[in-house]
């Protein structure tokens, strides 16, 4: 006699997406000044999902003047430069919460179009000025590193100094220190389970899936049966007879270990850092078994349960 029990994996997943804010501007701009920066988006916050070298982090915007006095009340435009200083040491970084260093590129954006990669300490070289006050914006992205960034909050300053060109004997250098927070929170992800369907005299089914979790953080798994509570329940389609069965979870190559309905595991699991696990394939198994004695006495034909799996960050 052929008996069927089918059971639908239904998934959640948390992540998070890109967010870009921005809190709090700086003085407004000084139409006498004849070398000035103004109007920052300072400070500068901004929430990333997930974090990878030169990744883009954002811009902060601004305006700029840079001009000198021609002759009756009129004025040109003036070359200006621009030195980027870091806060902490000698390269532009950002450090966490846990003492975690991100590395900046620094990338200075003129009004005309024109941009220079900043390196610490060391003037852009000359950029055009400008007589009246146009956007202007820093470009932040994060360097190439072989560190994989955890998550949490990345803080930390840059203070630039544009400095006048020579020809303008009136301008004095303007200096402006901007504070940036980037925040990577704890995404994860989980992909590649399939419906199951075990055929007697089958009696467990097993498959591979993967979980994803930024920088590869420990998660832990919970499974929830719509049919039972305390326990992992198929029900019979006619007149309600019962099997119970056995969910188990494990790394792939590894020992599932049994899971308990309704609780999350006491094991955690490395997640795979890269999405769809790119780093060597799917990290996961699930195997769900069905005792053979409770088939052999079974009085339906189809047994169905709603299972939900849910991974969580540690």
């Amino acid at each position: 006699m052929l008996k069927q029990l089918c059971q639908k994996l239904f998934l959640l997943t948390s992540g998070a997406f890109l967010l870009l804010a921005a809190a709090g501007t700086n003085a407004a701009c000084d139409p006498d000044a004849l070398l000035q920066a103004c109007d920052f988006d300072s400070p500068y916050s901004v929430t990333l999902q997930g974090a990878t070298a030169g990744q883009a982090i954002g811009a902060i915007s601004f305006r700029v003047t840079s001009k000198r006095p021609k002759n009756k009340g009129t004025f040109q435009a003036s070359k200006y430069s621009v030195i980027a200083y870091a806060e902490i040491g000698t390269e532009f970084s950002l450090v966490s919460q846990y003492g975690d260093s991100m590395p900046l590129v620094l990338t200075y954006n003129n009004w005309n179009g024109n941009f220079a990669e900043l390196a610490p300490s060391t003037s852009s070289g000359q950029l055009n000025g400008t007589t009246t006050f146009q956007p202007a914006s820093l470009q932040l992205a994060i360097s190439d590193t072989a560190t994989a960034l955890r998550t949490g909050t990345y803080t930390g300053g840059i203070r630039l100094l544009w400095q006048p060109a020579n020809a303008c004997k009136e301008c004095v250098p303007f200096t402006e220190t901007i504070d940036i927070a980037v925040t990577i929170p704890a995404t994860i992800a989980i992909s590649g389970l399939d419906d199951v369907s075990i055929d007697y005299p089958a009696s467990s089914n097993s498959q591979a899936f993967c979980v994803t979790t930024s920088a590869g953080l420990d998660f832990n798994i919970r499974a929830d049966s719509d049919t039972g509570s305390g326990s992992f329940i198929l029900e019979g389609l006619g007149v309600g007879d019962r099997i119970e069965y056995r969910v188990a979870a494990g790394s792939v190559g590894g020992s599932p270990v049994d899971l308990v309905e309704g609780i999350p595991s006491a094991a955690q699991w490395p997640g795979d850092p890269l999405d769809n696990c790119g780093s060597g394939g799917e990290n996961m198994q699930l195997v769900i078994a069905v005792d053979s004695s409770a088939l052999e006495s079974a009085v339906e034909t189809a047994y169905t349960d709603k299972l939900t799996i849910t991974v969580e960050v540690q």
